[in-house]
């Protein structure tokens, strides 16, 4: 047999081989596909933002879904599942968004966002915090978020809004943001801004034309900051045009 020949009837034995090996993956693929379907064995939870809220856990995945008929152990690996595991995980108050997919090992992966707090409100009727995403969700028992506490006579759309977009306002200045911890609103809708040092209280009056008032206060800060730090007043006030009404202690 010629070396020529000997080259042909190896490439056709290893072509041979080839189809014979795809067949077989087929065939198996075919049978583990529709007779014997993967099962879910074990569950892969990656809570992405854990490292900043603590709202939720991965144990309290585990137990949710283990009390629940999302439970993927076991069942049979599907986008069904997935999409039914993902669904019932964004019920949860504390989550934003979640993501599942299933290996090819029968491995359930979901990946969690958690709710990022923007503000906390206390009433005398109840405590919730609002989102950035101006969604309503309730206080946990776990963590409680860094954020500033609006409370007094305060309603949930009013929280959602005016008071939203006041500490969106805040939130870009450094100096507003460092210095305003707190915002309490009376009955006549008159809001008395709590600070983290020098003067303890503001009144800013109604949440009108905040910009030109927090500008104000700013200005008195620069120019008498011997007043503005110190201890000799105790409150001062913003809502007269033109003018700041300082009371003393």
């Amino acid at each position: 047999m010629t070396n020529r020949a000997g080259n042909i009837l190896k490439a056709i034995c290893a072509a041979v081989a080839a189809i014979l090996v795809v067949t077989y993956m087929i065939v198996v693929c075919v049978k583990f596909g529709s007779d014997e379907p993967v099962r879910c064995k074990s569950v892969n939870i990656e809570i992405l933002d854990e490292d900043l809220y603590s709202f939720i856990t991965t144990d309290d995945i585990k137990e949710f879904l283990s009390q629940s008929k999302s439970n993927p152990i076991g069942r049979p690996a599907s986008f069904t599942l997935a999409d039914s595991i993902e669904k019932s995980i964004n019920s949860i108050s504390f989550v934003k968004k979640s993501e599942c997919y299933i290996s090819c090992d029968g491995t359930v992966f979901i990946k969690i966002r958690q709710r990022e707090p923007v503000l906390l409100v206390k009433t005398e009727v109840s405590s919730y915090y609002i989102d950035s995403e101006r969604t309503r969700f309730p206080v946990s028992k776990k963590q409680k978020a860094r954020v500033p506490i609006v409370s007094g006579r305060v309603s949930e759309k009013m929280a959602k809004n005016e008071v939203y977009d006041f500490l969106a306002y805040i939130k870009k200045d450094d100096f507003y943001k460092n210095h305003i911890e707190q915002i309490h609103f009376d009955k006549e809708g008159n809001a008395f801004l709590g600070t983290c040092k020098g003067v303890p209280v503001v009144k800013l009056g109604t949440l009108e034309n905040y910009q030109s008032k927090l500008a104000k206060l700013y200005a008195w800060y620069q120019q008498y900051p011997e007043f503005a730090w110190g201890d000799k007043y105790q409150r001062i006030d913003l809502s007269f045009k033109g003018l700041i009404y300082c009371t003393k202690k």
